[in-house]
């Protein structure tokens, strides 16, 4: 299921084949008269689900290169002498 954003801030969630199943939009809640109530539920949560595990894993990700960045800065200003900030940025990377 894909969902989209048309424009005038209208919410779509399409089925694989690109069959419009349910629509939030400023004048109402549309949902597919020839697909049961319960397989549109079904859908619209994946969606929402599989939407909300991406945007978390992005947050993640742009989190761990923050702390990636401030360790090896931390590093740096430090003039190498304290080289478990280098460690445990190299450990955020993987390389360790």
């Amino acid at each position: 299921m894909n969902t989209g954003n048309t424009p005038f801030g209208n919410i779509t969630f399409l089925a694989g084949n690109h069959t419009e199943l349910f629509r939030i939009s400023r004048d109402g809640i549309w949902a597919h008269p020839d697909v049961p109530v319960d397989e549109t539920a079904q859908k619209v949560i994946e969606a929402l689900d599989s939407y909300i595990k991406e945007l978390v894993q992005k947050a993640v990700e742009a989190e761990r290169d923050r702390c990636i960045l401030i360790l090896e800065r931390l590093h740096e200003r430090s003039g190498g002498q304290y080289n478990y900030y280098l460690h445990a940025a190299k450990v955020l990377k993987g390389e360790i």
